[in-house]
């Protein structure tokens, strides 16, 4: 159970400063440890200065119970109720012990759990600083080749220049290059990409896009070796079928620079 710090509820324990606040992360962590929805109590989004037109939670689980299905796994399921129904059954349970409730970071850090005679109990825990952080696919349930993923980075091939910059700035290998393997290559893990972005925002030649909830279609690109014809630097670019491999570089395509390079022995 959870309520957010608009609702009306008097006790602390259960209260967030916003329910949408909850990432997929958290709501992965509840289901590896079965808890399998949330009762939820919350004032009005719409007039919340936090931001009324941020994502909102259901739409995030909506999202994730498309993938859960697909797997045959049951669905996480969001209650929203009014606040005397919510109260009348957070009075039946028994609090944490008492603790420090919110980290650095805003999340419940409490346990909160029904009585332990009821046969239905419940063990919540959110935003300990102790658990490692994981991208949410390798949190999901019996996550296959097929499975439906947050998400699913992808390079298209004709505008990738073969620069690797996203290869160096993806913290969590989502990219990688390939050069042990007879022909190089670059690889995509869509179960290592969280979405961040960084990868979108560092190519200069607008060829990575990050498709949400998807399946991944496109794990290895083929890259064709070349040698500058200006500068004599290897490089390579992804071997698109029709499209001729250029003999310069990408420094030397854009820059006619190659005339004043001298190389020193």
């Amino acid at each position: 159970m959870a309520a957010c710090e608009r609702a009306g509820v008097e006790e602390t324990n259960t209260i967030l400063p916003c329910i949408h606040s909850l990432g997929l992360q958290e709501i992965l962590r509840l289901y590896g440890r079965s808890i399998m929805g949330l009762v939820v109590a919350m004032g009005n989004c719409d007039e919340c200065p936090r931001g009324g037109k941020a994502p909102r939670l259901h739409q995030r689980i909506a999202s994730l119970n498309k993938s859960l299905r697909q797997s045959g796994n049951p669905p996480f399921v969001l209650e929203q109720k009014p606040l005397a129904e919510w109260s009348s059954y957070r009075s039946k349970t028994k609090d944490a012990p008492a603790g420090p409730l919110l980290n650095r970071r805003g999340f419940l850090r409490a346990l909160v759990e029904t009585d332990k005679n009821s046969a239905n109990n419940l063990h919540i825990f959110l935003g300990r600083e102790s658990e490692l952080f994981a991208p949410p696919a390798q949190l999901l349930p019996d996550l296959a080749d097929d499975s439906i993923l947050p998400n699913v980075p992808d390079i298209d091939s004709r505008r990738c220049s073969g620069c690797d910059a996203c290869i160096r700035v993806c913290p969590h290998g989502a990219l990688s290059l390939d050069l042990e393997d007879s022909v190089p290559s670059y690889r995509l893990m869509a179960s290592r990409c969280t979405g961040c972005g960084m990868c979108i925002d560092i190519c200069d030649q607008d060829a990575i896009t990050i498709q949400h909830w998807a399946t991944q279609e496109k794990n290895v690109i083929s890259l064709g070796e070349m040698r500058c014809s200006a500068c004599g630097v290897p490089f390579h670019e992804p071997a698109v079928a029709g499209k001729d491999l250029d003999s310069l570089c990408r420094i030397c395509s854009q820059k006619n620079h190659h005339q004043k390079l001298f190389q020193i022995v």
